[in-house]
């Protein structure tokens, strides 16, 4: 027995196999761009609110800090929602560095990615988690700390979507007698101290002896040369034969380059990762502008070329959300350079004068900026090679803060998107990313869908089950449908699953007192069609009340004809209204 529930769907009645043999369709005019309220012509559709599985995190100290001795880290991340099994992670990318290079020799380039000081997984219940670390300062500088918190739990919640995933970054300022904890990047750009600290792998490079704390290794006194004058440095067995040690040193960068790697935390993956396609840039103090600039790898490393010895000291090295593809602005950015995806002041000018050494990580002070960038950017590429359609450079308005953190939309008059900080990380992150693009892609170069003022204001309660209309349903539908054909279940097993076993199609029924019929004006109900019809798949298996059961559609397209129909052809219901043309 074969089931047809895809087709029974009228809004979606499209001869997406033979469009130009419709010789009944006039020649289709230009479509209007997708808009709102006639007024206003500016289209934004609230999805449902979003719920909090964790809540703030906060790193601090239980006791002194003081360079060499031992200082007890504790981290309480708040659980609202249980979970049955979930993940939190610590990291000090600097100690790590540090540690390695002490073991290694000191000129070699330290970890990428940083070990976990702590790496708990389990069940959470309501309230506090806590978790403490040992940690040794082993030189004076600006230590920072990452924690992440992330679980893979796939429940649903029928009041909205659930974040499964918080992280937070604090700054440790480690002095000769003493230090502080510093929070946020706010308040480390605010503290002028602090922010001024030479990084501690610099302080460490430059007199590794001086380091307490830390494991030591055989003192060797390791010549080399600065110029025409012989110096000395107390350096590891490796950097008298490098060959002994494990691993490998890296490549250097050629003379007269300047190079390093833009890392930042996954909230996703739950790892630091590089940051492909950032812009890296040099900023001169003095004159207020930019010199050179590339494109960051995929993964994060960059070269650039060495600035003018007359100008070094007076620069800021720089990491913008900004690509060919997209540009992720944070629009309550206030310091100069407003791009930039913040370093603390002093990692950024002691790099400068490094040319023709790798200067090692950096990394992003503001990572869910960094992964919200990383999510559009690929998805953007993505959906290129699905969808054999290329849109222009998309904008998105990045808010933090008290905003309106329910809600991520994409206005047609502005061509610009906009998410806020809680939707923009974890599964939930690339799902709101690929979601919103496919709205870009669907209103720039797909035609678009016109929702009159009349249907705007039922839009604004949609869902995926929600019974609307068949011009919400569409769009909705679409953007989806978009995300769910380039990611599957990288946005969410159970969000992907959702579309994927097909739970909100069925035969088209009448709403009970609505006149609204169950499917053509479902979103769920569209981005499941599309979906299968766009897959390549003549038959699966799906899941529901009944069991599990086979079903055939017969329709094997891909993703790139289910694009090219809506772009090049009408779409009616089977009454033969047209819907589009």
């Amino acid at each position: 027995m074969r089931i047809r529930y895809g087709v029974a769907i009228p809004l979606i009645a499209i001869a997406l196999a033979g469009c130009s043999d419709d010789v009944t369709a006039p020649v289709a005019p230009p479509r209007p761009a997708l808009s709102a309220g006639v007024a206003q012509g500016v289209l934004k559709i609230a999805h449902a609110p979003i719920r909090l599985r964790f809540g703030p995190i906060t790193i601090d100290s239980r006791t002194p800090i003081k360079v060499g001795s031992p200082v007890l880290i504790e981290v309480d991340a708040r659980v609202i929602i249980p979970s049955n099994s979930a993940r939190l992670r610590v990291q000090l990318p600097e100690v790590a560095e540090i540690a390695f290079r002490q073991k290694f020799g000191v000129r070699r380039f330290g970890p990428k990615a940083p070990g976990s000081y702590i790496n708990w997984s389990g069940a959470t219940a309501r309230g506090s988690l806590r978790q403490a670390t040992t940690v040794i300062f082993p030189v004076p500088g600006l230590y920072r700390v990452s924690a992440q918190i992330v679980t893979d739990d796939p429940t649903l919640d029928a009041r909205g979507e659930i974040q499964n995933a918080a992280g937070t970054v604090s700054w440790f300022y480690v002095t000769k007698t003493g230090g502080r904890v510093i929070h946020s990047f706010a308040d480390l750009v605010r503290d002028g101290e602090a922010s001024r600290a030479p990084t501690p792998v610099d302080t460490y490079v430059a007199g590794p002896q001086a380091a307490v704390g830390i494991a030591t290794a055989p003192q060797i006194i390791c010549p080399y040369s600065v110029g025409l004058v012989r110096a000395a440095l107390v350096c590891s067995p490796c950097d008298m034969d490098p060959s002994a040690c494990p691993p490998p040193p890296p490549p250097g960068p050629q003379p007269g380059t300047f190079t390093g790697t833009l890392l930042y935390e996954n909230q996703r993956l739950g790892q630091t990762i590089g940051l492909a396609n950032a812009t890296m840039s040099i900023f001169e103090d003095r004159i207020g502008g930019w010199s050179a600039y590339v494109f960051t790898a995929d993964d994060g490393k960059f070269t650039l070329p060495c600035p003018p010895a007359s100008l070094r000291g007076q620069l800021q090295m720089s990491a913008a959300a900004n690509n060919p593809n997209a540009q992720v602005l944070d629009v309550n950015q206030t310091a100069a350079p407003p791009q930039d995806l913040s370093y603390y002041r002093a990692q950024a000018d002691a790099a400068i004068d490094k040319c023709g050494t790798d200067t090692g990580p950096y990394m992003a002070g503001k990572p869910h900026q960094a992964e919200l960038l990383d999510n559009i950017t690929r998805t953007a590429l993505k959906s290129r090679t699905t969808f054999a359609v290329t849109r222009g450079k998309i904008v998105v308005r990045w808010l933090t803060g008290i905003g309106d953190s329910t809600a991520s939309d994409y206005t047609p008059s502005t061509d610009m998107i906009t998410v806020h900080e809680l939707r923009s990380f974890g599964e939930l992150g690339l799902r709101e990313a690929a979601h919103e693009y496919g709205h870009a892609v669907h209103n720039a170069v797909l035609g678009g869908i016109t929702i009159t003022a009349a249907n705007a204001k039922e839009c604004q309660l949609h869902g995926l089950g929600a019974i609307t209309n068949y011009q919400c349903a569409f769009v909705e539908g679409f953007a989806h449908y978009h995300a769910a054909a380039i990611w599957g279940a990288q946005i969410g097993a159970a969000a992907f699953n959702e579309l994927d076993q097909g739970l909100h199609t069925g035969v088209p029924t009448t709403t009970p007192g609505s006149g609204k019929l169950i499917g053509p004006q479902s979103e769920g109900a569209v981005a499941t069609t599309l979906l299968h019809v766009g897959d390549g798949k003549l038959a699966r298996s799906v899941t529901s009340m009944f069991g599990t059961r086979p079903y055939q559609d017969d329709v094997a397209l891909g993703h790139n004809q289910v694009a090219a129909a809506i772009r090049d052809c009408r779409i009616t219901r089977s009454d033969n209204f047209v819907m589009k043309a």
